[in-house]
């Protein structure tokens, strides 16, 4: 299979300009509009209803948008069927032919693009090597591990090559531990073939880790587009701001003197807010909580202790009525402090992330 040997990029560059879906009164797409560079892992991230899945299945070609155009390496595709789009597809179910053995689900688009039976199953085999499934050809669907269908439907999408690869919640029926080692062979499959891979989740963590950049949408809209870690680090908007990972959000407001910001229920912050800044983002790794007395900072009581193994979560509330999640990693041996404890909680200016929306 010539796309898993070391060398350039063997993907495509998909333009997505001005897409509009609407089904009756409701506007499932507005306006989405996006370049995907050639060879690059894009996630589209948001909750059910976003769009994330109506743009999938636009440039699948299974759906025909409002309005808007769709592009791959320069070349319009809007006009062009599925089967003419030459592009692969995993979806959560695998979709897995049930009277056919591995081998005859990973060679069947082969098969359908006219390809011989012999040929097209010693392709099969080579693509089931990529996947470690080497021996498992003849074996029918029923006899897989879900790990072991998930790379199955990800051979099938692969072998003839495409350039482009979507996929649909493919870890979606994955047990907790099977889908983070699936994610990190994913990433390394794509990385051996080089093909351009949009990616469909609701998982925040999965978009983390697999993603070169990460496009959030709500309600058909795109909110923001971003590496993983500026999207962590940088939100824009309060949706996004609670929607990657966990986040602390209060309302602020300008302190008199025009240097300072006042956080509702925390106190001061010795940074002044950007024009129109309307809330205060304080991740719970920069909050930093200090037991001794007279300690600096705002005076908390810890209320909730979440032990998760290398870090512990603690829920506390401030005594100007802010209730913040703050998050320590937890040295080897070491312990937590127990509910009812008094603290102490600051944070540096620098780590504040400041909203307008």
């Amino acid at each position: 299979m010539a796309s898993t040997e070391a060398g350039g990029s063997k993907g495509a560059a998909v333009v997505f300009r001005g897409l509009r879906q609407v089904y009756g009164a409701t506007v499932a797409l507005e306006e989405f509009t996006l370049d995907v560079a050639a060879g690059e892992f894009l996630t589209l991230l948001g909750p059910s209803g976003s769009g994330k899945t109506t743009v999938l299945n636009a440039l699948a070609g299974f759906i025909d948008v409002t309005s808007g155009h769709i592009a791959i390496d320069g070349v319009p595709i809007s006009d062009l069927p599925t089967e003419k789009r030459n592009i692969g597809m995993v979806f959560q179910n695998y979709s897995l032919f049930p009277h056919l053995d591995v081998l005859g689900n990973v060679a069947f688009p082969l098969r359908m693009r006219g390809m011989a039976k012999r040929p097209a199953r010693a392709l099969a085999r080579d693509v089931l090597r990529l996947v470690r499934l080497e021996d498992l050809g003849l074996r029918m669907p029923h006899q897989l591990s879900g790990g072991q269908k998930q790379r199955v439907a990800f051979a099938r999408a692969i072998v003839f090559e495409p350039r482009v690869l979507l996929m649909d919640e493919p870890l979606g029926a994955l047990d907790l531990k099977l889908r983070e080692a699936m994610q990190l062979e994913i990433k390394q499959f794509q990385r051996q073939i080089g093909c351009t891979v949009i990616y469909v989740t609701h998982d925040q963590g999965e978009a983390l880790t697999l993603s070169d950049r990460i496009v959030v949408m709500d309600k058909g809209r795109v909110l923001q587009v971003g590496t993983p870690r500026a999207i962590y680090d940088a939100p824009r908007t309060r949706f996004v701001a609670e929607f990657i990972g966990t986040n602390n959000v209060l309302p602020i407001a300008a302190g008199a003197d025009g240097t300072t910001t006042i956080v509702e229920g925390f106190g001061p912050l010795a940074v002044a807010p950007p024009a129109g800044a309307r809330w205060a983002a304080l991740r719970p790794e920069v909050l930093r909580a200090v037991t001794r007395d007279g300690a600096p900072g705002r005076a908390a009581t810890i209320a909730d202790v979440i032990f998760l193994g290398d870090l512990v979560r603690y829920a506390a509330r401030c005594d100007g009525g802010a209730e913040l999640v703050l998050a320590e990693r937890r040295l080897p041996g070491g312990g937590a402090h127990p509910a009812g404890t008094r603290i102490a909680i600051d944070v540096r200016p620098e780590d504040v992330v400041f909203l307008r929306e």
